[in-house]
């Protein structure tokens, strides 16, 4: 009998062994029932560069602890819905074009699909108008991808911009800017304008006055205003002036010899471009022509095609009319002609000439009257 009983206890033992891991798979069994491991059915988008977000559609996502893309794990996922059917995950940086993977506690569901990782498209410039600008100047920047601008550049300096709804830039040359390529910077590169550069321009001078108002040839006028740096001419009367440029705001200029009497304007040349004074000079001369307070140019400006020149004389004489430029050069110049006394209008035709600063002098019996000739475009 005792040697019975150890064996029938190890039968007990074993039988009660079978139970417990027949019990134990059941349960497991169970579980992974309950539990399956993730599903991948779909995802939306297919393909996109580093950064898109895609939503991922299938099952059991619920206690996701990892995804990857091309078996670089997301950085960010999230927004997973409420039974646990879809998720949303963000391309991580270094993802390769490959499955995408979900795993959660009860296992690891790979898509049967792959997801195509594709290059962000990179910025270019292909233009840009005007290529020359003093500073505040607005240029319009042409090209491709430029819309997630993000900085921009001129020589080097910061620019203040501005994304056209049309994909275009407008950016504003700023102060400090030299002259230089000009770069457009978003999230996927920088575009730079290559060989064709923007030439900063100095600021376009003013004029904002001058003393004394009267002199005669040979008088210092000191003239007061903006932007004379690198001044290349100032004219009186049509003529060019000695001049010295003390400061960017001043300039001390001679009435030239050799212009007759009457209130003239004062113009100023730089590189950035030219300015007519909107006070008069008046030069006083030994030889006073009495005709000149009647000679008058309308329009004024002219932006026609042509202006009226009128003037009045007092008895028969010869008369030659000629337009000249600001350095004093002739342009065009009339045929002399003998005229009566009174009122005479000249059509002055204006079509083939630029935008600028001109004179029109009137040449009466040897007695020169000049008035300015402003043309605009």
């Amino acid at each position: 009998m005792n040697r019975l009983f150890p064996c029938f206890a190890s039968r007990r033992i074993i039988v009660l062994f079978a139970f417990s891991f027949f019990a134990l798979v059941t349960h497991s069994l169970i579980l992974c029932a309950q539990n399956p491991p993730p599903l991948i059915t779909s995802f939306s988008p297919t393909s996109g560069p580093v950064g898109t977000s895609v939503r991922i559609v299938g099952r059991s996502f619920l206690g996701t602890g990892r995804v990857t893309f091309g078996g670089v794990s997301a950085s960010s996922y999230g927004a997973l819905s409420s039974g646990g059917d879809s998720i949303t995950a963000v391309v991580p940086a270094g993802a390769q074009t490959g499955v995408i993977t979900i795993t959660t506690g009860a296992g690891t569901g790979a898509s049967t699909m792959v997801f195509t990782v594709t290059t962000p498209p990179t910025p270019t410039i292909t233009g840009f108008t005007p290529t020359s600008g003093a500073p505040g100047t607005v240029i319009i920047v042409t090209g491709t991808n430029l819309t997630g601008a993000t900085s921009v550049s001129i020589g080097g300096a910061p620019a203040t911009y501005t994304v056209n709804r049309d994909g275009t830039v407008s950016v504003t040359v700023p102060a400090n800017a030299a002259s230089g390529v000009v770069s457009i910077t978003t999230p996927n590169g920088t575009a730079t304008s290559g060989r064709t550069t923007f030439t900063v321009l100095s600021p376009v001078p003013t004029i904002t006055g001058f003393s004394p108002t009267s002199g005669s040839p040979g008088t210092t006028i000191t003239i007061t205003g903006t932007n004379f740096t690198g001044t290349s001419l100032v004219a009186i009367g049509g003529r060019a002036s000695a001049f010295t440029v003390v400061s960017p705001t001043t300039i001390r200029a001679t009435i030239p010899a050799g212009i007759p009497s009457g209130n003239t304007p004062i113009i100023v040349i730089t590189p950035a471009g030219q300015v007519m004074s909107s006070m008069t000079l008046q030069v006083i001369t030994s030889i006073r022509v009495a005709f000149e307070h009647s000679v008058q140019l309308f329009p004024q400006p002219s932006s026609d095609d042509q202006t009226t020149l009128e003037y009045t004389l007092s008895q028969p004489s010869l008369v030659q009319t000629e337009i000249v430029n600001s350095l004093g050069a002739s342009v065009v110049k009339y045929a002399e002609t003998q005229q009566g006394s009174g009122i005479h209008r000249i059509t002055i035709e204006t079509k083939a000439l630029a935008q600028g600063v001109y004179f029109v002098r009137v040449n009466i019996g040897g007695k020169i009257a000049t008035v300015p000739l402003q043309v605009v475009r």
